[in-house]
């Protein structure tokens, strides 16, 4: 039993020795970029005069080099990795990072999933395989998945999705005015649910595939919502 009990010890203090915290004054901070092979980035919105980033190795080799800075206003995270040794698996991490919640963020992300709660600003991502969660308040989307789900809640403005293969579900805060939102599938049912009295416009193209639209289309609607796939169908929605 005591050889028991010392090994767990053993292992919850390794875990916790594992994370390093960097911080920063948020004078002036406007965003944050990260582009990391693999791992789980988390963004979450906090009050305050310091800025936050939790760095947790999951498997970390010496071939993985680490830079977490501020520049340009942003706070920057990137691994960069020896193309001698190259495996994303080598350089698997979790990042914890917690800013203002009025920020623009930018991430890319190799494999992994992508977690964002609170934020208000421009979302911009690029992830090869994995799962985005974002919900907050995004004037504008810009984002690319390789394979995987995208759930996005808090859209006021315009944006451009595009996906191989995943379900794609958006919900929008407010009702939207003057802009498009396009999204390009190879395979997956795309989800857009709008604040009741939205007036939408919609193309939908699709190989296999319906489309369902409880608001329907308004002749005087300035917002266009454009979908094309592969296979997969398109649902317009009402909150």
């Amino acid at each position: 039993m005591k050889k028991m009990i010392f090994v767990f010890l053993y292992f919850v203090v390794g875990a916790v020795s594992a994370a390093d915290v960097t911080e920063f004054d948020t004078k002036d901070l406007i965003g944050v970029s990260v582009s990391v092979p693999s791992g789980k980035v988390s963004l979450e919105a906090q009050d305050g005069a310091k800025a936050s980033v939790v760095f947790t190795k999951n498997k970390f080799s010496e071939h993985c080099k680490l830079t977490i800075e501020k520049k340009d206003n942003r706070i920057a995270v990137k691994v960069e990795k020896s193309p001698r040794f190259f495996s994303l698996g080598d350089c698997d991490a979790n990042y914890e990072i917690k800013i203002p919640k009025k920020a623009d963020s930018d991430l890319k992300l190799g494999s992994g999933n992508i977690v964002i709660k609170g934020l208000q600003g421009e979302l911009l991502f690029s992830l090869g395989s994995g799962e985005v969660t974002a919900d907050g308040s995004f004037p504008k989307v810009d984002g690319k998945a390789g394979s995987g789900p995208v759930h996005i809640t808090g859209l006021t403005g315009s944006g451009n999705l595009k996906s191989g293969s995943g379900s794609v579900n958006l919900i929008f805060s407010g009702k939207p005015a003057n802009g498009a939102f396009e999204i390009q599938l190879g395979s997956g049912d795309s989800t857009l649910t709008f604040p009741k009295g939205s007036k939408v416009k919609t193309t939908f193209v699709a190989g296999v595939g319906k489309l369902h639209n409880e608001l329907g289309d308004s002749t005087d609607a300035t917002y266009l919502v454009s979908v094309k796939t592969g296979s997969g169908n398109l649902s317009i929605k009402a909150h």
